[in-house]
């Protein structure tokens, strides 16, 4: 049997709240009329379109239901926990004491096929005064080679272009969420992407090859806990 808000709890009018979800923060805006939650809108978020599209699906489920712990939508779990985490930190500003319970993020055990596995963790581009101009390179994503464009403007890295790859859709368009976070002045740190391990280690290791022509330029890793070789974390 499925719990409801308390009604008498929540007060009326409109909350916002907001929760990280793959691409960053997303955030919703909920209204409660007469004790009842009655609408949800989400006001702004970084999701990739074709996750977020299927994730919306949870927000008519936590509706129907009067509970924020509706299953999230397979194929686009990261982003629908992200809904109703959201959803349940608007309500809690509005009486709610309920908190979202996510559904875990499934391990993809696919065999590496006796490639070397990439490492997980955290990676600076350690390098400074970069040469400005337009550099290829490549590196190894899970199912064969990424192969990069990279932009240099004024000492920075302006741009990241994917010329070819072969791995998954799925787990390729998770990864470039990793280019947003290349961008800018080289020495940040960057995180690999969790659900696309291989994938984003590929295309950091891609701009690193591409920027070794760049003059001076290295990736180190911050991380000292390697990723399993048969799993995506």
């Amino acid at each position: 049997m499925v719990q409801r808000f308390p009604q008498t709890v929540l007060k009326d009018g409109e909350y916002e709240g907001t929760a990280t979800g793959y691409g960053g923060p997303l955030t919703v805006r909920i209204t409660v009329k007469g004790g009842k939650l009655t609408d949800i809108k989400v006001v702004s978020q970084t999701e990739t379109p074709e996750y977020f599209n299927r994730a919306k699906a949870v927000i008519g489920k936590i509706l129907s239901s009067g509970n924020v712990n509706v299953d999230s939508v397979s194929g686009a779990t990261i982003s629908s926990n992200a809904i109703k985490k959201a959803v349940a930190d608007a309500l809690q500003k509005a009486g709610s004491k309920q908190q979202a319970k996510v559904t875990p993020v499934k391990k993809d055990a696919r065999s590496a096929k006796g490639r070397k596995g990439n490492a997980a963790g955290s990676f600076a581009i350690a390098s400074a005064n970069l040469n400005d101009g337009v550099y290829t390179g490549s590196g190894q994503g899970f199912n064969g080679p990424i192969r990069v464009r990279v932009t240099v403007s004024g000492g920075n890295i302006t741009s990241v272009d994917i010329l070819s790859h072969s791995d998954d859709a799925p787990f390729f368009n998770r990864a470039k969420a990793v280019i947003g976070r290349l961008l800018g002045s080289p020495g940040k740190s960057v995180d690999t992407v969790s659900g696309a391990t291989y994938s984003s280690r590929g295309i950091i290791d891609a701009v690193r090859n591409a920027l070794a022509g760049a003059g001076k330029s290295s990736v180190t890793n911050a991380s000292s806990n390697p990723s399993n070789p048969s799993q995506r974390q």
